[in-house]
C-alpha cells in the first residue's frame, strides 16, 4: 500500500483501499465507484432510507461504508436522493449539506419518515431491503 497525492492530502492507495474523493463534485468516472453508489441511491423509494453500511453491502463490500459517505459528500446533484441514506443508528448525518443535518431531517419528514424523540428513526420500519433479486432459472434440462 503507498501513499498517493490527492491535492491538499496524502491518502493509502493499493488493492483494497476504498476510493478517496478528489474535488467536491467529482464522480470518479461513469462506471466508478462513485457511479455505483450514485445509481444504488436513486433506487431507494421515497420514504424509505439505507445505512451508509447496508449501501456499501450492497455494492459488494460492508467495509466501505465510509467510502459510500464520502461519494454522497461529493455529490453534486439533487437528482440522487442522498438525504435517504443515514447513519448505522438511524440518525441523520453531521456531514449532510456541509454539516446541516436538519436539512437531512426535513427532507425526510416531507416524505413522511418520522422521527423518535432521540432524533433517530426506526430502521425496521423505514429501512429498504434493496433492490430485489433476479430470479435463478432452473436448470432442469429445459423442463417446466
Amino acid at each position: 500500500m503507498g501513499l498517493r497525492n490527492t491535492g491538499s492530502r496524502l491518502s493509502r492507495s493499493g488493492p483494497g483501499s476504498p476510493p478517496r474523493p478528489g474535488r467536491r463534485g467529482e464522480e470518479r468516472g461513469k462506471d466508478g465507484f462513485f457511479a455505483r453508489v450514485y445509481a444504488m441511491v436513486r433506487r431507494i423509494p421515497r420514504g424509505q432510507v439505507l445505512t451508509y453500511g447496508q449501501v456499501a453491502a450492497l455494492l459488494g463490500d460492508p467495509r466501505w461504508a465510509r467510502a459510500v459517505g464520502w461519494a454522497l459528500w461529493a455529490c453534486g446533484s439533487r437528482a440522487i436522493p442522498c438525504h435517504r441514506v443515514v447513519n448505522g443508528r438511524g440518525g441523520c448525518s453531521s456531514g449532510y449539506g456541509s454539516g446541516h443535518p436538519e436539512r437531512q431531517r426535513a427532507r425526510l419528514e416531507a416524505e413522511g419518515v418520522r422521527f423518535c424523540l432521540d432524533g433517530t428513526l426506526d430502521l425496521t420500519t423505514y429501512g429498504w431491503l434493496g433492490p430485489p433479486r433476479a430470479r435463478r432459472r432452473s436448470r432442469t434440462n429445459g423442463s417446466p
